[in-house]
């Protein structure tokens, strides 16, 4: 499976402002493709060289300023037709600088291979004329990318940012033969995947997969749709009063560039508003904030027009498209600004026009599917949406491309597959199952937290006659835990694992209750494994027999969980936070290092008797180091031991988010 190590360097909420990214998947000049001629060539010419004059948007530290290009028909890139040698000729760097404002935070991606086995390089980050920070050493075999991704907080007074990338050794000893390089990117600061089982009005359910958080809040019963998306599900607005809305957010704040990419299908050729975050003027000669999307229904004296409107530098500018085909069809929608020009595409019809400044942000909240007007809400629109995506940059026509492809392709933006939501769980009659239920419990206002909220209106048959939930309780004095059998107004507990046993054939789902807050306070920092995590708050051990007396009730303590994600998780993608009870002493350990630390086992018990991996009593046992075999699933429970060094600890397991 491909290697994905995520690096945060800073946990405040960022945006960017002023970054441009150019030409970072290689793809130009193109070989073979002249000019611009190349210097040298290698393998029937799918290896060259270019001077970096020729090159978009990279630049070499090398004498004989040489970048080594390798084809498809020479090796295998990571996305498009092309990738780099890191080294050409010398042992050197390649770099690009990219226009950042101080005090802003934006979020990287690159791709890493070895050439001829395990080569290593390193990622740095800095001021073009000042000390590069090596943020991350990159370490691959040949046979597969690796893919690493993090983000920058831009120091004060550092107006331009330099990537660059260096070669520390390889696998033949020559720094100059080996490192493979592709897929540079920035990601979005705002992206809604609209892949969630359902929405609830009130509750933030609509999940911004960003690091960023700006989750937003559906209303009037915008719903998800599972049967019409472009990956997995769609939101549906129904025209009437439905909408969603962003709480106003600084990541939705730009400075002189951005991006807006999203598929959009009307079932209404009526005017109706798709996207805006708009401030009218307060004064007679005030200005107007922000910018709106909509589609204007065509009339005797104008045709049916998609607008996008935007104050730059207190002026108002206007580009439109007459769109071609607008009724119940998928479409895919971009509007790009880059300080110089504005550009509005629909599908394969594009428009530019002229527009110089710094963005006249509002101070608003962003609607989707609908307009402020006033104190109402109004001009809704219907059909579906999905795939929102705002990037803080002005993306090239390639990177557009490159995204609208992922999008079908049911990938993510970096172009690592997305797995698909799991939206119910089922029990066949006659059997037992260890269960997690992907909901937030934690939060006071969630409308279905009980036993008889969850699974009363799916299970079939009769509570404590066809069917029961057990939960396993522990005790506070010695290492001993029993099962109770719960009433069906019970309370169920976050991140807490159960027992579901059934008679009879049943399916069940969460759906009603809350969506789950990844709000971990590791949001951001190297050892959250995604843009976003959660913590699971588990049992430590009431006794340590390498300081307590022996009691009989053994030296770990069994911790029944469950999984609250909606995809796939892989174990060693977890982490162990451990503490003294005071918050102090704090340690994030992996699932290896918490076992050789002495606090815990890094195995998981995962009950699954009709596997062929399970043992006697049902279980497979597995660890983090058995790449991609060893998963947390959805609806699923699993076993972690504690040991007695957790004995007067605070021991939490922190889960990131599924990508």
């Amino acid at each position: 499976m491909k290697k994905i190590i995520l690096l945060y360097i800073v946990i405040f909420n960022y945006i960017y402002a002023g970054a441009l990214l150019v030409n970072g998947s290689f793809e130009q000049p193109e070989i073979g493709n002249e000019p611009p001629n190349h210097i040298k060539s290698w393998a029937n010419g799918t290896i060259v060289t270019y001077k970096d004059d020729d090159v978009n948007g990279w630049n070499t530290t090398a004498s004989d300023e040489e970048m080594e290009f390798w084809s498809a028909e020479a090796g295998t890139p990571y996305e498009g037709n092309q990738f780099i040698e890191l080294n050409a000729n010398e042992v050197a760097a390649v770099y690009q600088d990219i226009p950042t404002t101080p005090g802003k935070k934006f979020h990287w991606f690159v791709a890493h291979r070895g050439r001829s086995g395990v080569d290593t390089a390193r990622v740095l980050i800095g001021a073009p004329d000042g000390e590069l920070t090596e943020i991350i050493q990159m370490v691959d075999d040949k046979d597969e990318w690796g893919t690493y991704q993090g983000s920058y907080l831009v120091p004060d007074g550092q107006s331009i940012t330099r990537f660059q990338f260096e070669a520390v050794s390889t696998a033949t000893g020559s720094k100059t033969i080996g490192n493979f390089l592709d897929g540079f990117k920035v990601g979005p600061m705002v992206e809604y995947k609209m892949d969630e089982c359902y929405w609830l009005d009130g509750d933030d359910s609509v999940k911004d997969s960003s690091e960023n958080g700006a989750d937003a809040e559906a209303m009037n019963g915008a719903r998800i749709e599972q049967n019409d998306s472009i990956e997995y599900h769609s939101g549906y607005f129904d025209g009437d009063d439905d909408y969603l809305v962003t709480n106003s957010n600084n990541a939705l704040d730009f400075n002189t560039t951005f991006t807006f990419t999203m598929w959009i299908k009307p079932q209404s050729s009526d005017t109706q508003t798709i996207l805006q975050r708009y401030e009218e003027a307060t004064s007679l000669f005030g200005s107007a904030l922000g910018w709106t999307l909509e589609f204007t229904k065509g009339n005797f004296i104008s045709n049916s027009s998609l607008n996008f409107t935007i104050e730059i530098d207190n002026h108002n500018y206007n580009i439109s498209i007459e769109p071609n085909n607008w009724q119940d069809n998928w479409h895919f929608i971009v509007i790009r600004y880059d300080g110089s020009n504005l550009t509005l595409m629909y599908d394969t019809q594009i428009t530019t026009k002229d527009a110089s400044g710094s963005i006249d942000n509002a101070n608003t909240d962003m609607l989707i599917g609908a307009r402020q007007n006033g104190n109402s809400v109004d001009n809704n629109f219907k059909g579906y949406m999905d795939e929102i995506k705002i990037f803080g940059v002005a993306l090239g026509d390639d990177e557009i491309n490159r995204l609208k492809y992922n999008d079908q392709h049911q990938n993510n933006y970096t172009g690592i597959h997305r797995d698909a939501p799991i939206c119910e769980a089922s029990i066949k009659a006659n059997s037992w199952e260890l269960i997690g239920i992907p909901a937030d419990f934690r939060k006071d206002s969630n409308p279905k937290t009980t036993v008889s909220d969850i699974f009363g209106d799916d299970m079939n048959g009769d509570y404590g006659n066809d069917w029961v939930v057990y939960r396993r309780d522990y005790s506070d004095t010695n290492n001993s835990s029993w099962y109770i059998l719960l009433n069906e107004n019970d309370t169920l507990e976050f991140g807490k694992g159960y027992w579901l046993g059934s008679t009879l054939d049943s399916n069940w789902s969460e759906n009603g209750s809350y969506s789950v807050d990844y709000n971990s306070t590791y949001n951001g920092s190297t050892n959250c494994v995604s843009t976003r995590c959660v913590e699971i708050t588990l049992r430590s051990v009431s006794k340590n027999l390498d300081e307590d007396e022996n009691d009989g009730t053994g030296p770990y303590r069994y911790n029944m969980s469950g999984f609250i994600g909606k995809t796939p998780i892989e174990w060693a993608d977890c982490r162990f936070i451990i503490m003294d009870l005071n918050g102090s002493n704090k340690k994030v350990l992996t699932p290896s290092n918490m076992e050789q630390q002495g606090y815990g086992s890094k195995q998981i018990w995962l009950y699954n008797p009709s596997a062929n991996s399970a043992n006697n009593n049902g279980y497979t046992i597995c660890d983090d180091t058995i790449p991609g075999g060893c998963r947390l699933e959805p609806y699923k429970g699993f076993w972690i031991e504690l040991h007695g060094k957790t004995k007067n600890k605070i021991v939490k397991l922190l889960i990131p988010q599924g990508e």
